[in-house]
């Protein structure tokens, strides 16, 4: 059964009116269009009035028209509104929240509420439990929302600076391997640490001691919190990175530093700073630093645009046919589908997001679109459909598309056909199985991943893959230098973190793997990785 034979005919969907390749997006659109079909995808949804009565009996008052004008994007939806929205359709805790409030970072708007103040004693009660949970390795991604909340809010909780230390580097760590709403919510905790200068402080050092530890990976996603501020000192760390460091580090310098200068934040001189870095890079560097430079000037004007144009001798933003967010590749694929599933056409706001999903124009509106259909009733209908494009489609455009969809989509649901896609002989292949395999349940300990460890298009794929999937083959003493450093920082962090698993891994693989967080080692290379990332901006 369709939503809409479920619901009756939907009409008038929210959509964001703001222009393709403008500067903005509506943000209120977006997570009105969020909540709608959540609820209508629900069995449990009800018409409009019976769930502004559900919403009233968990706790948030609310009529019918005023939840018609929220759903329809004419009104603000709160922070306690989208997680009574969770408690109500049963959806895991943070999966309608986090992604809303981290699109409205995007939007610069700021409409997430704090807890309300409690007494000392309750206070303590609540300090109390998650101190246990975190030392149990226990915290949940609202657990670790509701300490940021806390820790930043004006009288907050102070904890011993040691404290905060260490628990800010366990939240790091854990943000790195986590997956869905553990992720979403563990980097939204760590972006609103960012926003006051005491705990921002603990939260660059976490950082930087990744960086600087051998093997580390998923540096875009650790490098991206450093954007989430416009702290002078934060952001002159951003642009000496960007321009003393190369490859990953450089690359995830680039995109952090995408977040202030999207929303238009910075000074006059920050700025100036950041195009005289981005001149640097190019002028002195092209071959590495060509791609993160113009990421950056793309996005500052179009003058500076042409002037790294020149310097490089090429233009990155020359793609393929298909690889743009005029036209990407099997658009009509992805709509069909959803289409058929849903019963809902012309879906307006839906197409949008897969056009942004589908292409590289505007990087961090990739990652939040690609977040936003992870959090919609859409998400399955959309990885079966990426699936499908990656083992028909001969156009690399359309299956390089596919596959990084596919890296925040799939799931169990996908998890069979990736295993058969993982069998296949193409290396792209394998890669992209790879990728979403760690995402998607992990890789099983009987299949064997050491030959794919030491081939040099596969080798930063398969360790992500084995590492979140706490494989075997990364116990092996054949692997080479850089591998095996990755192989001991995976085995000291641990797996991947599920706060609601959506399936088992192995226990005779995860019992091999540390819990414990790696010691920092500071000023010594990182060893950079080629492999595809999940980069936060």
């Amino acid at each position: 059964m369709t939503w809409s034979s479920m619901r009756g005919r939907p009409r008038d969907l929210p959509v964001d009116h703001s222009p393709l390749r403008g500067a903005r997006v509506d943000a209120r659109a977006r997570v009105a269009w969020l909540v709608r079909v959540s609820r209508m995808a629900s069995p449990i949804g009800g018409t409009g009035t019976e769930f502004s009565r559900r919403l009233t009996s968990a706790g948030f008052p609310v009529g019918a028209s005023a939840l018609s004008r929220r759903e329809h994007g004419q009104e603000e939806i709160s922070g306690a509104m989208l997680t009574a929205y969770e408690q109500v359709l049963e959806l895991p805790s943070g999966q309608l929240r986090g992604v809303c409030e981290a699109l409205r970072r995007l939007g610069a708007v700021d409409t997430v509420e704090h807890p309300e103040l409690v007494d000392r004693s309750s206070l303590s009660l609540q300090l109390s439990r998650l101190e246990q949970r975190i030392s149990a390795h226990e915290a949940s991604a609202a657990d670790w929302l509701q300490l940021s909340y806390m820790l930043v809010q004006p009288g907050g909780v102070v904890l011993p600076p040691s404290v905060l230390a260490c628990w800010v580097r366990q939240l790091l760590v854990e943000m790195l391997r986590s997956i869905g709403t553990a992720y979403v919510g563990r980097y939204e905790a760590l972006a609103r640490l960012m926003s006051d200068p005491v705990t921002r402080r603990p939260v660059t050092t976490a950082v930087l001691d990744t960086v600087e530890t051998p093997g580390s990976g998923c540096l875009l996603d650790a490098l991206s919190v450093l954007g989430e501020t416009n702290d002078p000192e934060t952001l002159d760390l951003l642009v000496d990175l960007f321009v003393h460091r190369r490859h990953r580090v450089r690359l995830g310098a680039a995109r952090a530093l995408l977040q202030p200068v999207v929303l238009g934040s910075l000074t006059v001189d920050q700025i100036n700073r950041i195009q005289h870095a981005v001149l640097t890079v190019a002028r002195e560097d092209p071959d590495d630093g060509g791609q993160p430079a113009f990421i950056l000037a793309q996005r500052i004007s179009l003058q500076m645009t042409r002037m790294v144009v020149a310097l490089l001798g090429s233009n990155p933003g020359d793609r393929p046919h298909g690889a743009h967010i005029q036209d990407p590749a099997q658009l009509q694929r992805y709509l069909q589908a959803a289409a058929m599933h849903s019963g809902v056409h012309g879906d307006q706001m839906l197409e949008r997001l897969v056009r942004e999903a589908l292409t590289e124009d505007f990087l961090e509106r990739q990652h939040h679109s690609s977040l936003m259909l992870m959090a919609s009733p859409y998400r399955v209908s959309l990885a079966d459909t990426a699936l499908d494009v990656v083992t028909t489609t001969a156009d690399p455009v359309a299956r390089d598309a596919a596959g990084q969809l596919l890296s925040y989509l799939a799931g169990p649901e996908q998890h069979a056909r990736l295993l058969e896609v993982l069998e296949r002989p193409e290396l792209e292949l394998q890669q992209i199985a790879l990728h979403a395999l760690a995402h998607a349940g992990g890789v099983p300990c009987e299949v064997d991943l050491l030959e794919r460890l030491g081939q040099p298009a596969l080798r930063w794929a398969a360790t992500y893959a084995a590492g979140m999937s706490a494989h075997p083959s990364l116990r092996t003493a054949h692997l080479d230098d850089a591998v095996a450093e990755s192989a001991k920082w995976w085995r000291t962090i641990g797996p991947a973190v599920l706060d609601a698993p959506r399936t088992t891994l192995n226990e005779r693989c995860v019992s091999q793997f540390s819990t414990q967080a790696p010691e920092p080692i500071r000023g010594r290379t990182v060893a950079e990785q080629d492999g595809r990332e999940k980069a936060a901006v």
